[in-house]
């Protein structure tokens, strides 16, 4: 169960990276999504759905970026996502269960040129993550008493390597595209897909993307694996100084 745990906290962190790809200046990049979850989970040829198993709803995601130049990115992100259903089956409870998922994240990337054919920008991408993420579960047990547990509270820190392009399709109109990767040993690995179109408007630009997160972890023996997908459209507004 704590590996479980683990690697839900894995995928919920990796939705943290800021999506905006690459400012040719300074500026504040404000992103706003509702990501859809999938966690799934495998224990001796035995495959649980934990989304339908906790009833995981999609999750509000505010995000923000500050470009200190075309080199270094600051981020910092609120996420949450809230489930329905009973979890844990050991806690024996009535009906009026939820579960909330908490997550409070800081960053800042390197962002290095590397080449420009065909003008098309190439960058490699070295980021630091650190965080915390919280989870509780609420339950109603009578009219007015509720029971709120804390299932885990955990912080930490995770570097990141990647690889980005971005290229001008129009004067004001950019596409752009990042790979981020991270590996974690023991729990398998980590994709992370992000592509988009930027449109400018003098100072003000407008972000439409689309974003996928892909864990697969194995832990304990290759007969138990975790496997996670995070993936949904998002909106984004910038301003650049």
């Amino acid at each position: 169960m704590k590996k479980i745990i683990l690697a839900c906290c894995l995928i919920l962190l990796s939705t943290f990276q800021p999506v905006n790809a690459f400012s040719s200046d300074g500026g504040f990049d404000l992103q706003v999504s509702r990501p859809e979850l999938k966690l799934k989970a495998n224990f001796l040829g035995q495959e649980i759905d934990i989304t339908e198993k906790a009833g995981v709803m999609k999750g509000d995601s505010v995000q923000s970026s500050l470009f200190i130049n075309d080199r270094v990115r600051l981020s910092y992100a609120d996420f949450s996502y809230e489930g329905q259903k009973q979890f844990f089956s050991k806690i024996k409870l009535n009906n009026d269960l939820t579960s909330q998922w908490n997550l409070t994240y800081g960053g800042i990337g390197y962002l290095m040129p590397i080449a420009s054919p065909f003008g098309v920008d190439m960058h490699m991408i070295f980021d630091v993550k650190g965080y915390e993420i919280q989870s509780n579960m609420q339950a109603h047990l009578m009219e007015n008493e509720v029971l709120n547990q804390e299932i885990f509270n955990l912080r930490g820190i995770a570097p990141t390597l990647g690889f980005g392009v971005t290229k001008n399709i129009q004067d004001k109109v950019q596409v752009y595209g990042e790979v981020m990767g991270l590996p974690l040993g023991d729990l398998g690995t980590y994709f992370d897909l992000d592509t988009g179109i930027k449109i400018k408007m003098n100072d003000i630009a407008m972000n439409l993307g689309y974003r996928s997160v892909h864990i697969e972890s194995a832990y304990y023996s290759m007969k138990n694996f975790f496997d996670a997908k995070f993936q949904g459209p998002y909106f984004g507004l910038s301003y650049a100084f």
